[in-house]
C-alpha cells in the first residue's frame, strides 16, 4: 500500500477516535432528561405541618437561581426568619431527572438593618413530566449582628450557620398562554 493510501486510512481512524473520545468526556449528565431552566411556580410545605408558602422560582440557563416568595420569604413579612431579601443562588444538574441547587437570602432586622443571611439548598426532581418537580429544602440562618464585617460574605469560613429546617417543594413549569381573542 502506497504512503499517501496509508495516510488516507489513518486520518478517517485519527479523526473518529477524536470525535469517541470527545463524547466521553462531555458533561456528566447528558441532555437526555428534562431541562430544569426556566419559570417555576412552587409550593413550599413544613414538614412539621403548617401553612404552605408560594413562590416564583426562575432557573436560568447559565446555572444561576432568582426566587421571590412569599410569607416567610417577603421583606415586607415578618417571622421565624424576619424579613428576607429577594434570593439568589445556583443550581445544577446532579442526575439525567435531577437536580439541586443553593440560594442565599439577606435577613434583616426590625429597623431595616442587616443583621445576617438564610440559605436554602434544595434537592429536586422530575416526577411524572418536565413540567412537575418535587423534593425537598433544607434552610438555616447565619447572624452577623455580633459582627457586622462578615455580613458582606455569605460565604465567608467565619460565618456560623445555625441548624436550620426541612421542608416539602413542589413545583410548576410556567408556560405560556394564548392571548384570548377580544369578544
Amino acid at each position: 500500500m502506497s504512503t499517501i493510501g496509508r495516510k488516507c486510512l489513518i486520518f478517517p481512524a485519527v479523526a473518529i477516535l477524536a470525535l469517541v473520545s470527545a463524547g466521553s468526556v462531555s458533561r456528566a449528565y447528558p441532555e437526555e432528561g428534562y431541562q430544569p431552566a426556566g419559570a417555576w411556580a412552587w409550593t413550599i410545605t413544613p414538614l412539621t405541618g403548617g401553612s404552605s408558602t408560594p413562590a416564583l422560582v426562575t432557573l436560568h440557563h447559565n446555572g444561576t437561581v432568582s426566587v421571590s416568595a412569599a410569607s416567610m420569604f417577603n421583606t415586607g413579612t415578618r417571622d421565624n426568619y424576619g424579613k428576607l431579601s429577594p434570593g439568589h443562588g445556583v443550581w445544577e444538574r446532579t442526575g439525567a431527572m435531577s437536580f439541586g441547587g443553593t440560594t442565599v437570602y439577606m435577613h434583616f432586622d426590625d429597623a431595616g438593618i442587616l443583621n445576617g443571611f438564610m440559605r436554602a439548598r434544595t434537592a429536586l426532581y422530575f416526577t411524572t413530566d418536565p413540567d412537575h418537580i418535587a423534593g425537598t429544602m433544607y434552610m438555616e440562618n447565619a447572624s452577623c449582628a455580633d459582627n457586622p464585617s462578615l455580613c458582606g460574605d455569605p460565604q465567608s469560613p467565619d460565618l456560623v450557620w445555625t441548624r436550620g429546617r426541612y421542608v416539602d417543594v413542589s413545583g410548576t413549569r410556567i408556560l405560556r398562554l394564548e392571548v384570548p381573542v377580544p369578544e
